[in-house]
C-alpha cells in the first residue's frame, strides 16, 4: 500500500527541508513550497492526503490559505504549525476545520504522532472497517436519554430495513450510527461513511459509485454505509438514492448496476418532514428513508452525562496528542452543566481539547472555563427580532439582512463552516462566495 502524499509549506526552507526528509525516511511523498502561492498552486495542481500549514507566510497567512483548501474538491486534511506566539491563532484554526496543529520548534516525535494520527483519522473518515474503529463505539452517558437511545439500537440494529438519524449538529449521529453498525449482523464488515457534498459533486460522485467500473461504495459491500447530511441531497443525487432504495442497487455513471448489499444508514441535521412540504425533498424517498427512526438528544437534555464525557475526552486527547493531565474541578463541572451546549457533544469535545492545549494548573477552575465559552464576540439573543433600517434601498437592506444572519449562524455554530452551510441551506462553496461578498471574516465571524 502506498503512503501518503503531503505538502510543507512554510516560509524558512530549513524547516521545509527537515520535514521532508524526515517523513520521507517514513516513506512518505512530501512536496514543499515556501510562499502561499507557491502552496495554492501545488495543492490545487495535485491531490494531497495531508497539508502542514505554517500560520504566518510572507504572502498570505495560513488561516486564509486554510479557508481556501477547505473548499477544494477532495480537500486534503490539513494541519497547522506555529510559534508560541501565535498558537492562540492555530487553536482557533482547529475550529474552523483543522484536524490539529504542531508549535514550533517542532519535536520529531509529535511531528510523527501528528501526523500518523491526521492520516488515521482522515481514513477514518472515508472508510472504517471493523480494524480501524472510533475512540468510542456509541454515545456517552447513563442518561435516561442515552440508556432510551441504547435500547432503542439494539432494536433496530437486526432489522434489515434504512434507518434515519435526526439530531442537532454535533449531538454525536455518526457515534450512533456506528453503535447500530457494532450490534448488526453486519458487525465486522466495512463501514463506509459518504457525505452529500460528494454525492453531489459530478467529480466525486463519479469516485464513489464509478464511471465505467465500480467505485468506493463497492468497497463497503456486506457492511453498512451511511450518507451524512441526506437533507442537503441535490435533486439528481436524490433521484439517484431513491433509484437505489427502490430497486436494491445503484448505478454507475454509464448505467450499469452495482452489485452492492448494504445497510444504509440516513444521517440527517433538518428534519426532512418540512422538507418534503416545500418540496425540496422528495417525498417517496423519505419514506423509503424513514422506515426506522432515531432521534439523537441534544447535550443540554442530558447534562448529567457531562462528567463521563469530560472524562473520555480528557483521558482520549492525553494519550492522543501527548497532552498535559488536567481535570476539570467541581466548580468548574458546575459551570459546564449551566451551559446551553448550542455546539452539542461536538463543543464540549473542542473545549476539552482547547483547555488541554493551552496548558495550565492541573485543576480547570471556574474562572478558566467561563472565559473558554464566553463567545468571541457579541452574541445577539436568536429570539430578539433582527433590527430593519426601513429608510435603506431593497439591495442594501437584504445584504444588512443577510449580514447579520450569516454573523449569527457563524457564532451560533462556534465558525463551523458545515454546519453554518447546513442552517442556511447553502452548498459551502457558495456560502464562502456569499461571505466574501458580505465582507464576513470567517475566522472571527465578524464583518471586515
Amino acid at each position: 500500500m502506498s503512503k501518503a502524499h503531503i505538502l510543507v509549506i512554510d516560509d524558512e526552507p530549513d524547516i521545509t527541508t527537515l520535514i521532508q526528509d524526515i517523513l520521507e525516511d517514513e516513506g512518505y511523498q512530501v512536496d514543499t513550497a515556501n510562499t502561499g502561492n507557491q502552496g495554492r498552486d501545488l495543492a490545487q495542481r495535485g491531490r494531497y492526503d495531508l497539508l502542514l500549514l505554517d500560520v504566518w507566510l510572507p504572502d498570505i497567512d495560513g488561516i486564509s490559505l486554510l479557508k481556501e483548501f477547505l473548499i477544494l474538491p477532495q480537500a486534503p486534511t490539513m494541519v497547522m504549525m506555529s510559534g508560541h506566539a501565535t498558537i492562540e491563532t492555530a487553536v482557533e484554526a482547529t475550529k474552523l476545520g483543522a484536524a490539529d496543529f504542531l508549535e514550533k520548534p517542532l519535536s520529531l516525535a509529535r511531528l510523527l504522532a501528528t501526523v500518523d494520527h491526521a492520516l488515521a483519522e482522515r481514513d477514518l473518515a472515508r472508510t472504517l472497517t471493523h480494524t480501524d474503529t472510533p475512540s468510542q463505539e456509541g454515545p456517552l452517558g447513563r442518561s435516561p436519554a442515552i440508556k432510551s437511545l441504547r435500547e432503542h439500537i439494539k432494536k433496530l440494529a437486526p432489522v434489515d430495513a434504512p434507518i434515519l438519524i435526526e439530531g442537532e449538529a454535533g449531538s454525536g449521529k455518526k457515534l450512533a450510527a456506528y453503535a447500530l453498525h457494532r450490534a448488526s449482523p453486519e458487525r465486522g464488515k466495512p463501514f463506509a461513511i459518504v457525505t452529500a457534498a460528494q454525492l453531489n459533486d459530478p467529480i466525486t460522485f463519479a469516485e464513489w459509485v464509478g464511471a465505467d467500473s465500480d467505485g468506493k461504495l463497492a468497497q463497503a459491500n456486506g457492511g453498512t454505509i451511511v450518507i451524512e447530511d441526506v437533507d442537503t441531497l441535490s435533486p439528481n443525487s436524490q433521484e439517484w438514492l431513491d433509484q437505489w432504495l427502490r430497486t436494491g442497487s445503484p448505478k454507475r455513471l454509464d448505467g450499469q448496476k452495482l452489485t452492492l448489499s448494504a445497510r444504509i444508514v440516513a444521517l440527517t441535521l433538518a428534519p426532512i418532514a418540512p422538507l418534503v412540504a416545500q418540496h425540496r425533498f422528495r417525498d417517496d424517498l423519505y419514506y423509503r428513508l424513514s422506515v426506522l427512526k432515531l432521534t439523537m438528544p441534544p447535550l443540554r437534555d442530558r447534562r448529567e452525562d457531562i462528567p463521563e464525557m469530560l472524562e473520555h475526552y480528557i483521558d482520549h486527547f492525553v494519550r492522543q496528542h501527548a497532552l498535559k493531565y488536567r481535570r476539570f474541578g467541581i466548580a468548574a463541572q458546575n459551570v459546564l452543566r449551566q451551559y446551553n451546549w448550542p455546539g452539542n457533544v461536538r463543543e464540549l469535545k473542542n473545549l476539552v481539547h482547547r483547555l488541554l492545549l493551552l496548558g495550565g494548573d492541573e485543576t480547570i477552575g471556574e474562572t478558566e472555563t467561563q472565559q473558554a465559552l464566553a463567545p468571541p464576540h457579541h452574541h445577539t439573543d436568536p429570539s430578539s427580532p433582527c433590527p430593519l433600517n426601513l429608510h435603506l434601498p431593497l439591495k442594501e437592506a437584504r445584504e444588512a439582512f443577510e449580514r447579520t444572519y450569516l454573523v449569527q449562524l457563524l457564532t451560533n455554530t462556534q465558525g463551523s463552516v458545515t454546519d453554518t452551510a447546513r442552517m442556511a441551506g447553502l452548498e459551502r462553496t457558495h456560502l464562502y462566495r456569499k461571505l466574501k461578498s458580505l465582507n464576513i471574516d470567517l475566522h472571527t465571524g465578524t464583518t471586515v
